[in-house]
Parts: structure tokens; C-alpha cells; sequence
């Protein structure tokens, strides 16, 4: 009887194992430089977008309160006289302040000091409210989607024909979707009736702007005071000019609506002035390394923007 032939050994060597995984391993790790360089790429790219775009949002921003630096709602009696308080104020140099008052001092990324706007503009409040019952009378009844709070001196305007301003006696509450009534001064209500369903729009006259660098520590950010550019508002004073901002700023900071963050991790804030009210803004952030310091690889964004003021006394 012949013997059966001898079948070879089928499947993989041990040397051809190794050196296929080696190959599969050079191949994965090459693909995964790859990816992770990608990866990196595109956090950069986001990050610097997403700086860009904060930057331009806090430029237009700052450009429209220029833009209406000085204005008054309703328009100042035609005597010829400047209206108080409207010129733009350059301060150059301040020195940026934190929460606790104390001073931020320079470190890798930023300075001890910035310069600073102050203006006066009338505000208009974030109030969308309808007239429920408006006729001349000490009150105005409103029904506001969302709760907002009125202060008295505020102007209650009402989109109609005529177009009427009342002035707020008293504070006054709105509740989500709860009819109010308003309280405003007899001599400065409605002198027509005006349909219930008009919007009605609420401006705070006469409201100091400030733009400042300030210290604040970020809720998730690092435990160090981290530089922002802040807008501060507050009461024009009766006679014009500025408040006392050194004795009103840490009062503000306790103040919802007083103050807000408009571009976080500042480096750089300049303002120059030009005549005919033409200003240029010069805002510069960075990207944060270990402890919110700045890497030196890091890049800066640094955006510029030139405003008129309508205000032609501002300097």
C-alpha cells in the first residue's frame, strides 16, 4: 500500500506573522500621525476662528455705541447748546482693575494697563413688551413675554401713530406673560390713546459707557484674574460728564445688567482719537497655555476698527 503524500503545512508562519504585524503597525502609526496632525490643524483653525469671531462681535458692538455716542431720546429743545456729557472721553493708560479691587499685575501675555472709553448714550433695555391698556393717566398696563425689570426714569416708547414717549415713575416688575401696570409721571404719560397690541420699546436715558480691561476670574477657567474687556454702564450724573467710577465700579459689579464681558483674555486694548469724532479701536487676544499664561507659540488675534462718532464734540 502507497503512502498518502505528505500535504504541506497550511496557514501563516511565525516569521511571516511578525513581519505582517510589524507592517500593519509602521502603517497604523503613520495613518495616526497623520489624523493626529489633522486633528491639531483643525483645533487651531477653530480656536483662531472662534477668536476672530469674538473679536468682531465685540468691535460691532463697540462701533454702534460710538455710532451713538451723545444721543438723545427724546431729542434735546433746540437751543443751540451742546448737549452735556456727550463727547467721547479718551483715558489713556488706566490701570487694569480685578473683582476684589485690587490691581492685575503684568504677566506673560498682558500688561498692568490699557486705555479706556467713556461716553453717554441713551440705552435701549432688552423689554419686548405690548400695550394691554394705554390712555392718558397716571399708568401704563403692558404684558412682557419675559420678566423684566423697569427703573423709573426709563422711557416707555409705543411704535404707533403719533409715536409718544412715558416716563416710569416708580420701578416697576413684569412677570412672563402677566399683565402690569407701570406706573409713569403725569406730566410726561401719554396724551393719546393708543391701541392695545402695540409694541412698546423701553430706553434708559442717559447711561455712562464705559469701556475698561478688567481682571475677572472665568468660571471654568483658571483661578487667576484673567483680563476682559468689560462695558460698564451707570446713571449720567444731572450736571454732565462722568460718574465717580472709582467709588461706583465695585457697587456695579454686584449690579445684574450693569456690566458684561464683551471679549475674554485681552492683551492689548488701544483707542486713539482723530478730529471730526473719527475713532480707531484696536482690541488684541490670545490663546491661554498652562495656568491662562501666554504660550509662546501661541497666536495673538489682534482686530482694528474705525468709527465716526455722531457726536462731533468727541475727541
Amino acid at each position: 500500500m502507497r503512502p498518502r503524500p505528505r500535504r504541506p503545512p497550511s496557514g501563516f508562519s511565525l516569521a511571516e506573522v511578525l513581519v505582517s504585524v510589524a507592517l500593519l503597525g509602521l502603517l497604523l502609526g503613520g495613518m495616526a500621525q497623520v489624523f493626529q496632525a489633522g486633528l491639531g490643524s483643525w483645533g487651531r483653525v477653530n480656536r483662531s476662528l472662534t477668536a476672530r469671531r469674538g473679536l468682531r462681535w465685540a468691535l460691532d458692538r463697540l462701533g454702534e455705541d460710538l455710532r451713538l455716542a451723545g444721543h438723545r431720546f427724546p431729542p434735546p429743545e433746540p437751543d443751540g447748546r451742546p448737549e452735556p456729557g456727550g463727547a467721547i472721553r479718551l483715558l489713556r493708560e488706566r490701570p487694569i482693575r480685578t473683582q476684589d479691587g485690587g490691581a492685575l499685575a503684568p504677566r506673560d501675555g498682558w500688561g498692568a494697563t490699557a486705555d479706556e472709553l467713556s461716553f453717554t448714550l441713551d440705552e435701549p433695555v432688552p423689554v419686548r413688551a405690548v400695550l394691554v391698556r394705554a390712555v392718558p393717566g397716571p399708568e401704563v398696563r403692558l404684558r412682557s413675554g419675559q420678566g423684566a425689570r423697569i427703573l423709573p426714569g426709563d422711557l416707555l416708547v409705543v411704535e404707533d401713530d403719533p409715536v409718544e414717549t412715558a416716563r416710569v415713575a416708580r420701578e416697576a416688575h413684569l412677570a412672563p406673560g402677566a399683565e402690569a401696570r407701570v406706573p409713569v409721571d403725569g406730566g410726561a404719560g401719554f396724551r393719546f390713546p393708543h391701541a392695545p397690541g402695540r409694541r412698546v420699546q423701553v430706553v434708559r436715558p442717559r447711561q455712562v459707557v464705559r469701556y475698561a480691561v478688567a481682571g475677572l476670574r472665568l468660571g471654568l477657567g483658571p483661578p487667576e484674574p484673567v483680563p476682559c474687556l468689560v462695558r460698564f454702564t451707570a446713571p449720567a450724573p444731572p450736571g454732565g460728564g462722568d460718574p465717580p467710577w472709582d467709588g461706583v465700579l465695585a457697587r456695579l459689579w454686584g449690579l445684574e445688567g450693569r456690566w458684561e464681558v464683551v471679549a475674554e483674555r485681552v492683551s492689548g486694548f488701544r483707542a486713539e482719537g482723530f478730529p471730526g469724532g473719527l475713532f480707531r479701536i484696536w482690541v488684541e487676544t490670545y490663546e491661554p497655555g498652562p495656568g491662562g499664561t501666554l504660550r509662546r507659540d501661541s497666536p495673538r488675534h489682534a482686530l482694528a476698527l474705525v468709527a465716526a462718532s455722531r457726536n462731533p464734540e468727541g475727541s
